[in-house]
């Protein structure tokens, strides 16, 4: 576990698999899979809290049941249309199954069983002031809309008790339809699923079945309808038919008797009109020869041919059986003859031409009355079959009403069910684990989007321009990590042991190469270097000494500040492994506690009074208050534990951040190898910042996922004001799993 730990921690804060510095979004990806990995457990495990609780609180849901019936549509045709008006099977085309889905869904078709079974009086219906604890959004704005619907009607009157009626009869239908619901099996199937939920298993399954056998006969009642007026069209139109065969025959029997000629006269009539055009015929052909011979004669006579005149006259007599003296014709008294025979002749042929038009117009009327009784006759005759034909169909549809279908069947009816179908608790507690883990995801990345907090390695050297120098894991820091040495020196925890002489290892490198550099030289005469003049202190004052350690080198004291941004950073746990470590590595180490607001060595610090006057008068005074700590090699100068804001501490206050309070260190140097100074943090304490000037080793503490980008400016601009780079930047308090 440790080592896994170790392996977020160092992936994290060293960035490791981080694309370059200029590649800000894929970084930023980088940095949103960092932080769900991290929050992957924390999310697991509160998702699944939430989900075990809304499972829980399914259990104070009402408990209902779900029963279903199916109903199939009878999609075979019938082709017998004598039988049935229509086709009684339904085609499976999406329109009609659409339509016949919408139908099993009406109001109407509800409001029928909402009135078979009496469910306007059911309780779990008709109580429209029904509490209890749901979820659901409708029933929830039908809460809000009964409580807030006062007792009047839209005319402002107040509600009768009929109104009042009305309108729970339809709330109970609107009830109804909620709680029911319809669903066609399969895309193009003819089978419909119809579901209904109760709290009453048996109401379930008696409402579903109502439900399935009202729209069966709702079917079947529509069929009667139709059947109903196609039969009254049917009766009408026999009954005009009949009618109609009535007047027809009286018609055609009126007809007969109007007749102009019997059947004998219209056959002598049609004899006499034959005989009478053939004589008619006959004389219309002399007449026309006469004409032609009086004609040629004429022009004979006209001409002067006398002799073919004569001759012509002679033939045509002779013809007529009247031989003429050629030698005594008068040929003008024989023209003249001709002309009165012509005359005589068309006498005769106008009464004969008279009577055969009249012959014609007889037997015309004859035929037209004819022509009149046959049409009579053919209407009788169609009339009569069409008469037949709805006869037959109205026979054949008497008392089919108490046979007919309803073009479906119920294949399945519903039956109570054993278990319950509300509340799904499964479905409760996956939906709430999915919520909540989504919550968490965006809630990680949501803060990773807008986080102004420093994090990672490649922040921390952005942020400040320098590497970061160590990392204090947050794990291995408890809250009394202080009091417990205090009280008794155990050992650390690995990791921190580990931070130390990293952190040690990098001061010491810095000091070596300002030493090198002749920055840092011996101080053998600290008093002048601080502006001091030299002083003697009682040898029993001293805690100790370099020169008390025969194998210890006397060589340049390293004063080393640790500065933080704010309290709760870490930085006097952080400052107490690092004296620790200088320790343990067998050099006389102080650690100088300058924090006179929040000490965490105040329990050791017993302050008699007077101690600041003797302070000021004899800096080797100070030895006196050092406290050893149950380390080997290593002191505590603890601050002067005074109340606030009193008038002894503001006198502390004044002197620490004086210039006397240099004072302090020439005494402290020629003891200890290594002072550590406890500055408070210079953003709460602003003078604090004047503390720093007296160290050669400045160590900054930045707390990890806590400091902010501000913080670092404002942090950065107050070193700038005291002329101070920091020699080392540490990450406190880390924790990968944050």
């Amino acid at each position: 576990m440790n080592h896994f730990m170790s392996n977020l921690l160092d992936n994290e804060l060293s960035a490791s698999g981080v694309v370059e510095t200029g590649d800000d979004e894929l970084r930023q990806l980088q940095d949103i899979f960092s932080a769900l990995s991290r929050a992957a457990r924390k999310i697991f495990t509160i998702s699944f809290i939430f989900a075990i609780v809304a499972y829980l609180f399914s259990y104070t849901f009402e408990e209902k049941y779900t029963s279903v019936a199916q109903v199939m549509l009878d999609t075979r045709v019938i082709n017998n249309p004598e039988y049935t008006p229509f086709v009684s099977g339904l085609p499976t085309s999406l329109t009609s199954l659409e339509s016949e889905l919408e139908v099993l869904r009406s109001t109407d078709l509800i409001e029928n069983v909402v009135l078979r079974l009496g469910l306007q009086n059911d309780p779990e219906f008709s109580d429209t002031s029904a509490s209890g604890i749901t979820l659901s959004p409708i029933k929830l704005l039908r809460k809000l809309k009964n409580s807030i619907i006062g007792a009047f009607s839209d005319d402002g009157d107040p509600l009768t008790a009929d109104d009042i009626d009305k309108l729970m009869f339809e709330d109970t239908i609107e009830r109804v339809a909620e709680a029911s619901q319809v669903e066609q099996v399969g895309a193009i199937s003819a089978v419909f699923k119809i579901q209904f939920t109760s709290a009453n298993r048996n109401k379930a399954a008696a409402i579903a079945n109502a439900l399935a056998e009202e729209y069966l006969s709702r079917q079947t009642s529509e069929k009667q309808k139709i059947l109903d007026r196609s039969q009254g069209w049917l009766s009408e139109r026999t009954d005009h038919l009949h009618e109609t065969l009535i007047q027809l025959s009286e018609k055609l029997e009126s007809h007969t008797i109007e007749s102009p000629f019997s059947p004998e006269e219209y056959a002598t009539i049609k004899a006499t009109r034959l005989i009478s055009e053939r004589k008619l015929n006959v004389m219309n052909n002399q007449l026309s020869e006469l004409d032609g011979n009086i004609a040629k004669v004429i022009a004979y006579f006209e001409d002067g041919l006398l002799s073919e005149a004569a001759g012509l006259l002679s033939s045509i007599a002779q013809n007529n059986g009247e031989p003429l003296d050629v030698q005594q014709l008068d040929i003008e008294e024989e023209i003249e003859r001709l002309q009165t025979e012509r005359s005589r002749q068309a006498d005769l042929i106008a009464p004969l031409a008279a009577n055969v038009d009249n012959l014609r117009a007889s037997q015309a009327l004859q035929v037209k009355h004819d022509a009149d009784a046959r049409r009579i006759e053919h209407e009788i005759v169609v009339t009569e079959t069409i008469y037949q034909n709805f006869l037959s169909q109205l026979s054949l549809r008497t008392q089919k009403d108490e046979y007919l279908d309803s073009d479906g069947r119920i294949i399945e009816f519903a039956r109570p069910q054993k278990n319950s179908s509300e509340p799904k608790r499964k479905f409760f507690f996956l939906v709430a684990f999915l919520l909540a883990a989504i919550s968490g995801c965006m809630m990680v990345v949501w803060h990773e989007l807008f986080n102004t907090r420093l994090r990672t390695i490649r922040e921390y050297e952005e942020m400040m321009g320098q590497p970061l120098t160590a990392v204090m894991p947050e794990g291995a820091i408890k809250s009394t990590l202080i009091s417990s040495f205090l009280k008794k020196a155990s050992t650390f925890d690995y990791k921190l042991i580990h931070f130390g002489h990293i952190l040690q290892s990098n001061i010491e490198d810095e000091f070596a190469a300002l030493s090198n550099e002749g920055l840092i030289g011996e101080l053998d005469e600290p008093n002048e270097l601080y502006g001091g003049s030299a002083a003697t202190i009682d040898p029993k004052l001293t805690v100790g000494s370099k020169e008390q350690s025969d194998d210890e080198s006397i060589g340049s004291c390293m004063i080393v500040a640790g500065v933080s941004a704010s309290l709760m950073d870490g930085q006097s746990s952080a400052l107490l492994v690092l004296a620790s470590s200088f320790a343990a590595s067998g050099k006389r180490t102080l650690i100088l506690d300058c924090d006179l607001w929040n000490s965490p060595y105040a329990s050791l610090s017993k302050p008699n009074g007077g101690e600041l006057d003797k302070l000021k008068s004899n800096p080797q005074f100070v030895k006196r208050m050092i406290v050893p700590s149950r380390q080997k090699r290593l002191d505590i100068l603890p601050a002067m534990a005074v109340e606030p804001k009193s008038r002894e501490h503001e006198e502390w206050v004044k002197y620490l951040f004086s210039d006397n309070a240099k004072l302090m260190l020439p005494p402290l140097i020629e003891t200890y190898d290594v002072i550590i100074l406890d500055i408070p943090p210079i953003l709460t304490v602003r003078n604090s910042a004047s503390l720093i000037r007296l160290a050669n080793s400045v160590v900054l503490f930045l707390r990890w996922n806590n400091t902010q980008h501000s913080t670092i400016h404002n942090l950065a601009r107050t070193l700038s004001d005291v002329e101070t780079v920091p020699s080392s930047v540490v990450a406190t308090r880390v924790d990968p799993r944050s």
